[in-house]
């Protein structure tokens, strides 16, 4: 468990994902039997907790990584695939997503496919089923863009309306409710949407006046209507205009403006809003000393752009190196990736390898993260996790799928730590935080009742 939830934090698949149709008309490939053919198709990548998926230009739909839910598609769960599979019994395909640990297909007739873990209903099958092959989603037809956040789905369809299914504790699903849905539910109050995207427990969309509106859990103002209240239907992101893309990290979000500059709020304890500081903002701030740039994206506590130059510029958390700057050190400006000009051939400059050694969170600000298990050690996915300081007003989150959990950009303080779901027995810990202290090491267990 402690391997995966560092794996997510790896920049490569992430910003793959989002800038490989743009790069170029060929993916990248392992080996010869996994080359594209010429084809209609545009190929793409995307990545989701600990697999990644990718479509070639036949229309087929190829994965490897972790598969313990079947998100792999091939029919199995065996426990991991370190090279590509085919995904059973689909084609047609012209876009790919993946969330947390399901994944999904838009076919050419509107339809849209998924699989992998269900326990929430982000399948949209009308089950909590876990499914290792593709299933139609129920109900859907003539969708022209998907996304997913952790465990919830989004649909986007030729009229400009928004639908989507899953979990929505916090709102995500954007219909007014806090209930999970196993099928799809339209987004009240939206339309003429043109692009989507998905946090961890949050929803933006892209209108066509270039306005940005977004739902759901509200942390550290990720919803950007300056203030930290989860929504259950649309809110306007306060004060941006003129925008042409979205995306979505785990804690924070991203816009991309016709100007070609970049905006951001959230979270920030990681420096992941890239405006020179660790302060969380509720509305956008322009990041620093950037311009001329074409696409972006989000990994959970770092941000990736795409110049029109070629180069490639992140920010944010770099505890695993996913800023590429040869260092193991937070940013809270862009940086250039080194040796890395998507439109012209690089030699590497050989990097000496660096052992990365635990710090205090940037500017002071802390972290409690962890895990949720039961009383044989197995992970218990969606419990309501909620953290209130004797100075911190109460905050929440939901344990992943894999039992793990996390709060960020915290102040020095006590705090209580509390975790429920139904058939078990609240589970409770005190945990003392010092400034920029990082408390990786929580472990929640909870009994049934």
């Amino acid at each position: 468990m402690t391997v995966f939830k560092y794996v997510w934090h790896l920049s490569a698949l992430v910003f793959v994902a989002i800038f490989l149709p743009v790069w170029s008309t060929n993916a990248t490939v392992f080996n010869d039997d996994f080359s594209a053919s010429e084809a209609s198709v545009t190929p793409q990548i995307a990545g989701g907790r600990v697999h990644a998926i990718a479509l070639k230009s036949d229309g087929t739909v190829w994965a490897w990584g972790y598969n313990a839910y079947g998100q792999l598609g091939d029919g199995t769960t065996a426990w991991s695939r370190p090279t590509p599979v085919q995904v059973s019994g689909l084609s047609g395909v012209t876009a790919i997503a993946a969330g947390g640990y399901h994944t999904i297909a838009l076919k050419s007739d509107g339809t849209v496919w998924t699989w992998g873990a269900n326990g929430n209903g982000q399948l949209g099958d009308g089950t909590t089923t876990e499914r290792k092959t593709p299933v139609q989603v129920s109900g859907l037809s003539s969708v022209t863009a998907i996304a997913a956040g952790s465990s919830h789905t989004i649909a986007l369809k030729s009229d400009g309306t928004v639908w989507t299914w899953g979990y929505n504790w916090f709102g995500q699903l954007g219909d007014g409710t806090t209930t999970d849905s196993t099928t799809p539910v339209q987004v009240s109050d939206l339309s003429g949407v043109t692009a989507i995207a998905g946090g961890g427990y949050h929803t933006i969309a892209l209108k066509s006046d270039g306005t940005v509106w977004a739902w759901g859990y509200n942390g550290s103002g990720r919803l950007g209507d300056g203030t930290n209240t989860e929504r259950t239907t649309p809110v306007q992101v306060s004060g941006l205009s003129g925008v042409t893309a979205i995306a979505g990290g785990g804690y924070h979000t991203i816009a991309l403006k016709s100007d070609g500059t970049v905006w951001t709020w959230g979270a920030n304890g990681s420096g992941q809003l890239g405006d020179g500081t660790n302060t969380e903002r509720t509305t956008p701030v322009q990041v620093s000393g950037l311009s001329g740039v074409t696409a972006i994206s989000g990994g959970e506590s770092h941000t990736i752009t795409l110049k029109s130059d070629g180069t490639v510029w992140t920010w944010g958390a770099n505890a695993s190196g996913q800023l590429g700057d040869g260092t193991y050190t937070s940013r809270t400006t862009p940086l250039q990736v080194k040796d890395l000009n998507l439109h012209v051939s690089v030699t590497p400059t050989p990097t000496p390898a660096i052992t990365p050694t635990p710090s205090s969170t940037p500017g002071g600000k802390g972290s409690i993260s962890g895990d949720v298990v039961d009383t044989e050690g197995e992970p218990i996915d969606a419990a309501k996790i909620s953290l209130k300081g004797k100075k911190t007003k109460r905050l929440k989150t939901a344990s992943d799928e894999d039992g793990y959990f996390e709060f960020t950009n915290l102040k020095a303080d006590t705090y209580k730590l509390i975790a429920r779901k139904k058939g078990y027995k609240i589970s409770r810990q005190t945990i003392p935080l010092k400034a920029g202290e990082v408390r990786d090491d929580i472990e929640l267990e909870m009994e049934e009742k």
